[in-house]
């Protein structure tokens, strides 16, 4: 079971070790590619694209470290999402995913209003 608190970071500023859940900039592909090379990811089966923000936000971004992933690695790769990339890329955006992403896994919020 994942529990996922996607708008925690709307609530407080620090969690655990982190002074803050917001980074200073988004990583570029390149320097996510370059810290992948440094992990020993063998004891490890998927990499999921989870955390406190929506992944496909940046779908061109997912999309190159998912090509990545599958041409060096024997991970399956997951989305955790909202379910809201088509209306966040005004086109449809699943079929962009077939052969790089295993599954997707839609999270979803219910908030009072």
């Amino acid at each position: 079971m994942i529990i996922c608190f996607i708008s925690y970071r709307y609530v407080v500023d620090s969690l655990g070790d982190a002074d803050s859940l917001w980074l200073k900039r988004e990583p570029t592909v390149d320097e996510v590619k370059e810290l992948l090379k440094e992990w020993d990811l063998s004891g490890y089966t998927e990499l999921v694209f989870c955390g406190y923000g929506e992944p496909m936000e940046r779908l061109d971004e997912v999309l190159a470290l998912c090509r990545y992933i599958k041409g060096t690695t024997n991970l399956k790769t997951r989305i955790n999402t909202n379910g809201l990339s088509d209306l966040l890329h005004g086109r449809e955006t699943a079929p962009e995913l077939i052969g790089l992403v295993d599954a997707i896994s839609i999270l979803t919020l219910l908030c009072p209003l």
